[in-house]
């Protein structure tokens, strides 16, 4: 009788081993499932900036013909063309561009392009994620300079790659046709303009640079999307100062004090 008592606690241990047996390893299992979710989140933006980027293919030098005036020194609307082109023939499709962004260097000029994917959305306008890649033009030559991936904590973003940073809704009333107007007459300011900039404070300010200043600083807050504003100011912020000094206006600067 004993004996068949001690046999049956026997096979009862066992059976409650085997239990729990298969209970840890049903919770061994969900951590790891859980686990991947975890990190295919945490990664999934990354991953697709990094599949976006391995469809370019990059030249290391873009040459440009010299403007009919038969100055060396090419227009701000050429080099915006340029980048334009070269975002074409090397980045993904549904790649949006930023304006330029002027940098001083050794005395001269370089011009910044910052690009990043957008989607349009029916019914919800165009949803865009952080600048993924920088090119830099020599401002006289065209010449491309420098080419890079970037991530939003090179601007000092507390985003993640691939993370939506705002959305635009397209305007109508004739809006396109007014905002190609404002780039022209942009592209015109900054012609003007950065041959001071590039001398920093070896000339005299006009009432005219004011002008130009005061009416460039207008044109860059009315067509550069405010959520693109941290991107602009992170990479520019010593020219929209300057331009902000010389404007010599009341309204807020085009980079707010951080």
């Amino acid at each position: 009788m004993m004996m068949s008592s001690l046999r049956h606690h026997k096979i009862a241990r066992m059976a409650l081993l085997s239990r729990v047996g298969k209970l840890w390893v049903g919770i061994i299992i969900f951590h790891i499932i859980a686990i991947n979710i975890i990190w295919n989140h945490k990664t999934q933006a990354a991953e697709v900036n990094a599949e976006l980027l391995n469809e370019s293919t990059r030249p290391h030098t873009i040459y440009m013909e010299k403007l009919s005036t038969g100055s060396s020194r090419l227009g701000i609307k050429n080099i915006f063309e340029l980048a334009r082109e070269y975002a074409t023939k090397n980045l993904p499709n549904e790649t949006y561009q930023l304006y330029p962004i002027p940098i001083r260097h050794s005395g001269s000029i370089n011009l910044v392009f910052l690009w990043g994917i957008s989607r349009a959305v029916p019914g919800e306008g165009r949803h865009y994620i952080p600048p993924h890649w920088m090119v830099k033009f020599d401002s006289n030559t065209g010449e491309l300079i420098m080419e890079k991936q970037v991530l939003p904590a090179d601007f000092n973003q507390p985003v993640m790659p691939g993370q939506f940073i705002g959305t635009y809704y397209w305007k109508k009333d004739g809006y396109i046709k007014n905002r190609i107007g404002l780039e022209n007459r942009m592209y015109e300011l900054l012609d003007r303009l950065l041959p001071y900039f590039s001398e920093e404070n070896n000339f005299e300010s006009s009432a005219t640079i004011q002008s130009a200043a005061l009416e460039l600083k207008s044109i860059y807050d009315s067509i550069s999307k405010q959520f693109m504003r941290p991107y602009y100011c992170a990479v520019g912020h010593e020219f929209f100062m300057w331009i902000d000094d010389h404007a010599n206006d009341e309204l807020p600067p085009f980079c707010p004090s951080s």
